[in-house]
């Protein structure tokens, strides 16, 4: 007999919401200082020709030229930077996927689903919704929002099965977050490639 859907998902862990806070955040941050790092490399790259052209010109004009660039230091920051960052993105990604494959997961299910044209919805309790958390799922696993597993489909507000029958439908939420947690569990296994 199969009863209603508990599992027990990062989506209510306050642990795990903060993890998938800071995982988008840290995210973000990695984005904009690897944008800045590249126009710093390329303003270095483009340095020679520019000290030269300065230091002709200051002859010129008689006066001394004197380098206050501090770009070097700049992308030694950024590099050091876009290593914290990555370390971090690293050390969270791990604990989500930890916290989402295992065994407690909970997922904050109402047990009557609602219908809509051969469409079960299984609404997360107390009308909450998390966009967060399916986002960083669906990021670590390369998939599209919202996640599909036929015949279920998982958003930031619901859980939607095709189908009519209550409990098959149950069933199928059951099989797609288990598979979903065996993907995970199977990710934390594999080599993490790191990205530049």
């Amino acid at each position: 007999m199969l009863g209603f859907v508990i599992i027990t998902f990062p989506f209510n862990n306050s642990n795990s919401l903060s993890i998938a806070l800071r995982l988008e955040d840290d995210e973000e941050k990695l984005r904009q200082v690897e944008a800045e790092l590249a126009w710093v490399k390329e303003e270095l790259r483009q340095k020679p020709k520019r000290d030269m052209k300065e230091t002709r010109f200051a002859k010129l004009a008689g006066y001394q030229w004197k380098d206050e660039s501090d770009l070097i230091r700049k992308a030694k920051a950024l590099e050091e930077k876009r290593e914290t960052l990555a370390n971090g993105i690293k050390a969270n990604r791990q604990s989500f996927m930890e916290g989402f494959s295992s065994k407690d997961l909970t997922v904050p299910l109402d047990p009557k689903p609602n219908r809509e044209s051969g469409v079960l919805f299984f609404s997360y309790r107390n009308g909450v919704t998390y966009p967060r958390t399916v986002r960083v799922i669906s990021n670590i696993l390369g998939m599209s929002l919202p996640i599909v597993l036929e015949p279920v489909t998982i958003s930031e507000r619901d859980v939607k099965v095709a189908g009519e029958d209550q409990y098959l439908a149950k069933e199928k939420v059951v099989e797609a977050f288990e598979g979903l947690q065996k993907t995970l569990a199977l990710k934390l296994k594999q080599p993490v490639r790191r990205r530049l």
